[in-house]
């Protein structure tokens, strides 16, 4: 429900429904183009330091499913192809602690220039992925506000 979403991030329901540009509903048709990796080629800004996460991974996301026996056999495990390759991550100056505290402040600039090197090399949508923006949302909105403003 909308107001449950925006209790969570601390706003009105006028404001996040102003603030709301696209919504997409799933379908079997986007599931397949995700499966099939036929979508528009996604670029990630996340937590400057933290790039790699989404590479690495957990340490058994992609043997989820298989039994024991085969979760050890390491030789024969295949973790998948990431849907973001590593060129189009890119790590944005900023920091929030897991209590919602501002450790480094967003530096704006750097997420113009982040931008811009994600668009020239291809990136059609960009995923936002920022340390404990959950905790305070402060600077993943303003990141979204510099795409819409930018892109």
């Amino acid at each position: 429900m909308p107001e449950d979403g925006a209790e969570q991030l601390g706003l009105e329901v006028t404001d996040l429904l102003a603030d709301i540009q696209v919504v997409r509903y799933s379908t079997t048709v986007a599931m397949n183009r995700l499966i099939e990796r036929k979508g528009p080629r996604l670029g990630l800004m996340a937590t400057e330091g933290h790039e790699n996460a989404v590479l690495i991974g957990r340490g058994a996301q992609w043997v989820d499913g298989l039994r024991i026996g085969e979760r050890r056999n390491l030789a024969v495990q295949h973790k998948p192809a990431p849907l973001i390759g590593r060129r189009l991550i890119v790590g944005l100056k900023e920091r929030v602690h897991s209590t919602g505290k501002i450790l480094r402040e967003l530096h704006e600039d750097d997420v113009r220039e982040k931008l811009r090197y994600l668009i020239d090399n291809g990136a059609r949508a960009i995923a936002v992925s920022l340390l404990w923006s959950f905790a305070n949302p402060t600077h993943e909105r303003r990141v979204r506000e510099i795409i819409r403003e930018e892109y």
